[in-house]
């Protein structure tokens, strides 16, 4: 297995993001979202800067 460090090298393997997935990005929590995490057992958030960089 070899680490990917870089978006091309992601969009190599997997191909590009569709659509639906380019367009979900949120600002805000939407009230269905929050309803949502309420309910789930165990949730996953992340977030960027305005260049898309995350940092830990």
């Amino acid at each position: 297995m070899s680490e990917i460090t870089t978006p091309a090298r992601l969009r190599e393997l997997l191909g590009a993001p569709s659509e639906r997935a380019v367009e979900k990005e949120r600002v805000v929590l939407h009230p269905r979202d929050r309803e949502w995490i309420s309910l789930s057992p165990f949730i996953v958030v992340s977030t960027s800067d305005a260049d898309g960089s995350c940092s830990w």
